[in-house]
């Protein structure tokens, strides 16, 4: 019988052996701490014993001791009904590793019968099921996973269930539900198991054994393709080209050239590609489609309009087609030929208005249109706000017929567009610019435009609903577990808690807001910011107004406030800013690490921190000083002064500089008379630049509203976050607020630094915005 070990690696408990009695809640930094009083509630007692019989029993399961936990889990079990399925969960482990399988199934049944869902649901029951197999029950087992299968992760799901119908001696079934997981999962651990269990039935199945169809096996082989397998999937797909014949064939035969294409192999692709006869339409078109990139890669860009002609002329409705248009389309943009990429863009919306990048499409001929003829781009930006008010250009469409309105010296529809803009994206930089143009004197005293906010009223604006800041019961609860299962020292499963809560009916940007909290209250903001920015991911869509202050100031965090203002002084840099900057490379955390191994607060190269040490008065400089935050500051700052100071101290070109090189700023600026710095930045071909840029100019405004007039004056007062602590309740009632206020501070000693240098270098190598386009710094 084969036994999969299903359960979570515990996490070590910081919990004293023994320890009973009284429970402090340990807010973990020096500067807060609560404690429950001196002469507890008899239920706080029985609370603080089971939480460290829960710690107890995790840490016996850890330990292999299996009856040590299971009578910890008991005791613990009675005592925190709040945290039943937790206690169940483990309980359940326990009586698993003792072989009670029997009652390990019921045990967990606790678990994915609770109201409201459990995290742990989807672990529970394939441990169940498993228990269900190891005493004979395989039918069992295999109705207790099929009656959940909507709420399990797969593939464990699948590879539980394939266990259970082999061991219920349908063979052909099993085979069938194997190979769902190697063809679906090719990367996964179970495809290995999968592959293993597929050997063994096809021996014993002979002649029955199911063979998979060709499209499953293309299916897996593109999966692997695309996760950079392609040794492995060029190997599958010459056999299948020697097992198969007809149109999957022919599908094979031209993955086995993209293959080498996805494996950076341009030229081999294309020649093989280019040579390669098909029959039959699907594979042809996606021919074409991989030979038009493999010519955009090698910089052939005829060969590439030829390719990509082909494609509209033979198949004008295949994805392929679609798909070519824009990459052909975007390789025009970035060498700022208008005349080459517009067609591509208008055939890409005109023929496939629902594609995924039709709004995109869009927005590049309207955006061209409106910097060679602003009046006539008023029908086509507000074809664009009607069509997309969901797409981050929609904000941008209204700010520039605001502009057009304004041009024109219509100022009331000039103040119904910025209006829009500022209302509905009120965080967003055009919503910023828009908030700015409506401070003027002349838009002020502009009366009502009927027209136009008739034509808004038809828009559909995004409106997310946050639920405001009183928490509901479903919020209450989810933020009581996790201060429970902090307390226990299972930090790992406190942190779920509140994901799964924000994924379950739970407000989000509570739940991130209380993690948020612990982060500040622990000496890193930084972690603080994330937690606002995964598990309230439109926070943006509120207005300042809607949140409270100690919110907005988790979000946009003021840490190394005296470094930070002392460094932008240096170098007559506005501290905002310069934080705001340092929001979007680093989230204010020195130990970062981008995949271009920028370092620290203002990701400095050590190439550039190197080159401009001595200007900055830094000898013998080391790479490893990239991680002092005064170091970094002084480096970075002094690194802005001079790209503003090469660009005529505009902050646009000389944030675009930072982040993509000046080179290239240099050049577009050259693309156009631009009549203002939103044209540039909006011009500026890159994504990933264009947004950064955006991003630093939104950041500054926000942290201007949230610490006020005076920059020097606000970044010397260090600002308070009050938190709101609630003594942890085991009753069902609501438990009670205390009110406390704490200093926002932050830990800058290099202990602290390397402390958490190892884990931010893992984390960065995932965010999105310190990645580079190039080697900038």
């Amino acid at each position: 019988m084969m036994t999969l070990h299903l359960w979570a690696r515990h996490i070590p408990v910081r919990w004293p052996d023994g320890a009973r009695g009284v429970v402090v809640l340990s807010l973990l930094c020096g500067f807060l701490a609560v404690s429950i009083a001196a002469a507890p509630e008899p239920g706080a007692k029985r609370t603080a014993a089971g939480l460290s019989s829960l710690a107890s029993g995790v840490r016996y399961l850890d330990a292999k001791e299996p009856g040590r936990a299971a009578q910890a889990l008991e005791l613990a079990r009675k005592s925190l009904p709040r945290l039943e399925d937790y206690t169940s969960f483990f309980l359940g482990q326990a009586l698993f590793q003792q072989q009670s399988f029997t009652a390990a199934s019921g045990t967990l049944e606790t678990v994915w019968t609770m109201d409201p869902p459990s995290p742990l649901t989807s672990r529970a029951v394939l441990l169940a099921a498993q228990a269900r197999l190891q005493s004979g029950d395989a039918a069992g087992a295999a109705k207790l996973v099929r009656s959940y299968w909507v709420r399990l992760q797969r593939p464990q799901a699948d590879i539980v269930l394939a266990a259970a119908i082999e061991a219920s001696g349908e063979g052909r079934a099993a085979a069938l539900a194997y190979q769902q997981i190697f063809y679906q999962f090719p990367t996964s651990p179970e495809a290995a198991e999968a592959d293993a269990a597929l050997a063994r039935l096809r021996a014993s199945l002979g002649d029955s054994y199911p063979q998979p169809d060709a499209k499953t096996v293309l299916a897996r082989v593109q999966t692997l393709v695309e996760t950079g397998e392609t040794a492995r999937a060029k190997r599958e797909l010459t056999a299948l080209i020697s097992t198969t014949n007809g149109e999957n064939r022919e599908l094979a035969r031209v993955r086995l050239g993209a293959a080498d294409y996805f494996g950076g192999e341009s030229g081999a692709a294309y020649r093989y590609l280019r040579d390669l006869r098909t029959d039959g339409a699907e594979a042809d078109a996606e021919r074409l489609y991989y030979l038009a990139n493999c010519a955009r890669r090698l910089d052939r860009s005829d060969e590439m309009l030829a390719w990509t002609g082909q494609l509209g002329e033979k198949y004008p409705g295949s994805v392929w087609r679609r798909d070519a248009l824009v990459s052909v389309g975007n390789y025009f943009v970035v060498k700022n030929q208008p005349a080459s990429y517009l067609p591509l863009f208008k055939a890409y919306y005109e023929s496939f208005p629902d594609g995924p990048q039709a709004a995109y499409c869009h927005w590049k001929v309207a955006w061209n249109q409106y910097l060679e003829n602003r009046t006539g781009a008023m029908d086509r930006l507000r074809y664009h706000v009607l069509h997309f008010p969901a797409d981050d250009k929609a904000v941008g469409a209204l700010y520039y017929l605001g502009r057009i309105s304004e041009s024109s010296k219509d100022y009331a529809a000039a103040r119904a567009y910025y209006r829009a803009a500022s209302d509905n994206y009120p965080n967003f930089y055009y919503g910023i610019l828009s908030r700015r143009r409506l401070g003027s004197t002349v838009l002020a005293r502009a009366g009502a435009a009927p027209g136009v906010q008739e034509f808004l009223a038809r828009v559909s604006f995004p409106h997310p609903d946050f639920g405001g800041f009183h928490p509901s019961a479903a919020t209450e609860l989810r933020i009581e577990r996790c201060r429970l299962l902090y307390q226990a020292g299972l930090n790992d499963l406190a942190e779920g808690e509140m994901r799964f809560g924000a994924k379950n009916g739970a407000q989000g940007h509570l739940l991130a807001q209380e993690l948020a909290q612990r982060s500040v209250r622990e000496g890193n903001p930084s972690q603080g910011l994330r937690w606002i920015k995964a598990l309230a991911p439109n926070y943006l869509y509120m207005p300042l107004n809607a949140a409270p202050a100690s919110f907005w100031r988790l979000a946009f965090p003021l840490p190394f406030k005296n470094e930070l203002a002392r460094n932008s002084r240096a170098h007559s840099l506005d501290p905002y800013m310069v934080a705001a900057l340092v929001r979007q490379e680093s989230e204010f955390n020195p130990a970062a690490v981008s995949r271009s191994k920028a370092y620290g607060l203002t990701q400095v190269l050590p190439s550039t921190g190197r080159s401009i040490s001595r200007k900055a008065g830094i000898h013998h400089f080391r790479a490893s000083m990239l991680f002092s935050p005064e170091i970094n500051l002084k480096l970075g700052t002094l690194y802005v002064r001079m790209l503003l100071d090469a660009l005529e101290g505009q902050w646009e070109s000389a944030l675009a500089s930072y982040n993509a090189g000046k080179s290239r700023v240099v050049n577009w600026r050259t693309w156009f008379d631009f009549r203002e710095p939103a044209e540039f930045v909006e011009t500026i071909p890159f994504t990933e630049t264009r947004n950064y840029v955006q991003m630093v100019m939104r950041n500054a405004d926000v942290y201007r509203r949230l610490y006020g007039e005076n920059a020097h004056a606000a970044l010397n007062a260090a600002p308070d976050i009050p938190v709101v602590v609630k003594k942890v309740s085991n009753s069902p009632e609501p438990a009670a607020k205390r009110r406390i206020a704490g200093k926002h501070k932050v830990k800058t000693h290099a202990k602290t630094v390397k402390r958490s240098r190892k884990a931010a270098t893992a984390r960065s190598h995932r965010k999105k915005h310190t990645s580079r386009t190039a080697s900038v710094r």
